[in-house]
């Protein structure tokens, strides 16, 4: 069976080890006038190996060089802007040789003639980046664009061929701690 665009791919850690909880207790008791018991107790557990699920498919705006070409991108919107990114006399954030402005060439390749979009320049404006790269990510035209460029078609998630399904990493690196303190009263019944 193949694979389609929903199709979630795991892959397990080839080190993967069994999880396990250590446990712990403490407690000291004292009886305090007559009847009367306290107890205080400490107990932890620490769990160790525990098995998550890595997304290796979250969008990579880092390594990419997506997340410059997007600030160089605001900062071309505020200037073509006048310097009020409010004020949208403007909606062009490609570079058009003003003083201050700078090349975007992965929205470039990617968006064309569409870097004078009015939901895309939004985008920018509210700095939502990760919006920007989920539009053009799963997006076969500017996809499309990117790797005819010589951009890998990885460049934004690590298997674009399942980009809604997902691929996973099955790894022990998953832990947790738990740690409580008990306090407990106690009255032996006496006679009337």
């Amino acid at each position: 069976m193949g694979t389609t665009p929903t199709t979630s791919i795991n892959a397990f850690d080839p080190n993967l080890k069994v999880g396990y909880v250590e446990s712990w207790n403490a407690g000291f008791q004292r009886e305090f006038a007559h009847n009367n018991v306290v107890e205080i107790r400490f107990v932890g557990n620490h769990g160790v190996h525990e098995w998550r699920q890595v997304d290796l498919n979250e969008t990579n705006l880092f390594e990419s060089g997506f997340l410059t070409d997007f600030y160089n991108a605001y900062n071309n919107l505020l200037i073509a802007r006048g310097g009020n990114i409010l004020n949208t006399n403007s909606n062009n954030f490609s570079n058009q040789g003003l003083p201050g402005q700078k090349p975007i060439p992965i929205l470039q390749t990617a968006l064309g003639s569409l870097t004078n979009n009015s939901s895309y320049a939004t985008y920018i404006r509210q700095n939502r980046a990760g919006s920007l790269a989920n539009v053009i990510y799963p997006n076969a035209t500017y996809m499309g664009r990117l790797v005819a460029a010589g951009y890998p078609a990885n460049l934004f998630i690590v298997n674009p061929s399942v980009p809604s399904g997902g691929s996973y990493l099955i790894t022990d690196w998953g832990k947790s701690f738990y740690d409580a303190g008990q306090v407990e009263y106690r009255r032996r019944m006496a006679s009337v």
